[in-house]
C-alpha cells in the first residue's frame, strides 16, 4: 500500500498547506497595522544553523519580527539596530502572527518618539 503514487498523493496536501502558510506568513503587504508609542523592551536574534536567523524585538506593543521584505525594503539590520531598549517608537507592521509556525508580523517602518 505504500506506493510512490499514494505517498505523492498524501503528501500534495501537506506540501500545499505549509507553502500557503509561509506565504500569508511573509506577505506584509497584508493586514498591516500602526502600534503607536512602543518601548523597546529588548532585541533578540534567533540563531538558525549556525549563522542566520530571525530577528526580533519585544515591545510594549507586542514582539515583532525585523526581517528584509518586499514592503519595506531589505535594510532589516539597519533597522533593527536602531531599535534601541529603553526607547519609544510608532512600529507600522505587516502579516500576521502565526503562532504553530512561531511567526511574528513584520516590522514596515519606525519612526522614533
Amino acid at each position: 500500500m505504500n506506493s510512490p503514487k499514494m505517498v505523492a498523493y498524501l503528501l500534495i496536501p501537506v506540501v500545499f498547506a505549509a507553502g500557503a502558510a509561509a506565504a500569508l506568513a511573509s506577505c506584509t503587504s497584508l493586514n498591516q497595522d500602526t502600534h503607536a508609542n512602543c518601548l523597546v523592551l529588548s532585541r533578540d536574534r534567533l540563531i538558525e544553523k549556525g549563522t542566520s536567523g530571525q530577528k526580533r524585538v519585544t515591545t510594549s506593543c507586542g514582539t515583532f519580527a525585523v526581517e528584509d521584505n518586499i514592503t519595506s525594503g531589505f535594510n532589516s539590520y539597519d533597522v533593527f539596530m536602531s531599535l534601541e531598549p529603553g526607547h519609544r517608537y510608532d512600529i507600522r507592521t505587516g502579516g500576521y502572527r502565526l503562532g504553530p509556525l512561531s511567526s511574528f508580523p513584520t516590522v514596515i517602518k519606525v519612526t522614533p518618539r
